[in-house]
């Protein structure tokens, strides 16, 4: 019986420019918070660049703009986690070979008994698939082989109970049929 499943093939942005966007985005965020007075318990603290300024006409504007970026933070956190996980194509995995299909660029198909330095990483499926991919990144799998002298590494997500028993079964086949390959798994096997 030859074991088979189809997953999407994930693509995992640099992380850097996120993380720098979001340190921006807080740094103008806490810039707002020295435009206007500071007061507490009807004391004041801190007078504010705007009256430093001569500019105390604008320090209602730097208040309601101090609101608007703090709930404009939800819309970039959401942007952050969307921008850097996005769907590249498929991977198609079985007994005897590996099937990769990149959106709208090639197909290649990789058989298992050609290639070298085979390696899994294998965190099983996602607990919860309501989160967004990318903030649990040990729900995401990882194959990585070298075929013909040429290195690759595909990212893959399982999303049901179904794939990862058949990804199992194919793990054992290989196994039986003594396909050397590199095991890793960073989270507990239930």
């Amino acid at each position: 019986m030859i074991n088979s499943i189809s997953c999407e093939i994930l693509y995992r942005r640099n992380r850097n420019l996120p993380i720098f966007i979001s340190l921006m985005y807080l740094g103008c965020i806490v810039f707002t918070y020295f435009l206007a007075p500071t007061y507490r318990k009807g004391r004041k603290l801190y007078d504010g660049l705007l009256t430093d300024w001569n500019m105390e006409d604008c320090i209602p504007f730097a208040i309601i703009l101090r609101y608007v970026m703090l709930f404009g933070a939800i819309f970039i956190i959401y942007g952050i986690f969307k921008l850097t996980l996005s769907i590249r194509g498929e991977i198609t995995i079985n007994n005897d070979e590996i099937k990769v299909d990149y959106r709208n660029q090639q197909f290649s198909i990789f058989p298992v008994s050609e290639i070298s330095n085979l390696f899994i990483q294998f965190n099983y499926i996602k607990k919860n698939d309501i989160e967004p991919r990318n903030m649990v990144s040990g729900n995401n799998n990882i194959i990585a082989f070298k075929h013909k002298g040429k290195s690759y590494r595909y990212e893959f997500l399982l999303q049901t109970l179904e794939e990862d028993e058949s990804f199992r079964a194919i793990m054992d086949y290989w196994t039986d049929n003594n396909i050397a390959y590199q095991h890793k798994t960073v989270l507990t096997d239930f």
